[in-house]
């Protein structure tokens, strides 16, 4: 698979639960801080007519990731229905796959909130990818 993006992370203790590995939630919040570093999401939110809410998210934990583990981030788009936007994420530890993320993100009008058909913004992102 072809990754877009790469966003190096060191987890913190913070981010552990008492068992010491990384809180299940946290792993979905690192794939969200990769995909907002990537863009920038304010200067789109502003300028756009569009938003971008979350409908669907799975996650696969495959590696325990501790306080201290420095992991990779990777992520790729694509294009799902007409209205929707795929991102799968592998997080990598010392070049393994430790964990998985897939969010679905739909496209709906800010001021109507109905859906909307993918904008060319966000095809020619997945175009990119």
């Amino acid at each position: 698979m072809s990754f877009f993006s790469k966003k190096r992370k060191r987890i913190y203790l913070r981010e552990t639960d008492a068992t010491g590995v990384l809180y299940f939630t946290e792993l979905q919040r690192m794939a969200l801080e990769a995909f907002e570093d990537q863009f920038d999401l304010k200067k789109m939110l502003a300028e756009e007519n569009f938003l971008l809410p979350i409908v669907h998210v799975e996650a696969d934990y495959k590696i325990p990731l501790r306080c201290g583990d420095e992991v990779e981030i990777f992520f790729t788009l694509t294009a799902g229905s007409t209205s929707s936007l795929k991102v799968h994420y592998q997080i990598l530890l010392e070049e393994k796959v430790a964990g998985e993320v897939r969010i679905i993100h739909v496209t709906v009008a800010k001021e109507t909130l109905t859906s909307i058909p993918l904008p060319e913004v966000l095809k020619e992102l997945c175009a990119k990818a």
